[in-house]
């Protein structure tokens, strides 16, 4: 279970972009994850805006947080394509994110854990599959907004 909060705090990243010099590690985010490819793959499939993204990103206005349909797709293609969660469902995927985690400083570990914390039950009962990565990502960026990010 412990595993599975901390995909969702790495969903809440993987879905990101640079937001300071020292998290994420962007050094070993792209050992694991072709993040350039993701990024232009789910950017084109979604259509989304980049300043949209950017306002996502950036808002401290946590209970307006954007959510156009090109941004939920946006965050359902890179769950997908970073192995995150299985296509066509919402299961969770493993492996790929473990040897990630694996990589990660003591530090860095808990800063996924914290963002993840408590996501699972917030969207176990979402079946919509653009809005339960939607849901993720809204969770982790409530619970750490600090270190919330999105690659685009």
């Amino acid at each position: 279970m412990i595993f599975v909060f901390i995909l969702f705090g790495f969903l809440t990243h993987t879905i990101s972009t640079l937001k300071s010099d020292t998290f994420p590690p962007m050094n070993k985010v792209r050992k694991h994850y072709d993040i350039d490819r993701i990024a232009k793959v789910c950017y084109e499939k979604s259509g989304v805006d980049k300043s949209e993204l950017h306002k996502f990103e950036v808002t401290e206005d946590l209970q307006h947080i954007p959510n156009s349909h090109a941004i939920k797709v946006y965050l359902r293609c890179f769950a997908e394509l970073s192995e995150a969660v299985a296509p066509d469902s919402n299961k969770v995927l493993l492996p790929k994110f473990m040897k990630y985690f694996d990589d990660l400083t003591p530090a860095e570990q808990l800063i996924y854990l914290n963002m993840g914390k408590g996501c699972l039950g917030r969207v176990s009962k979402i079946t919509d599959l653009l809005e339960y990565s939607y849901k993720i990502a809204v969770c982790g960026k409530r619970n750490d907004n600090e270190h919330f990010h999105i690659f685009y």
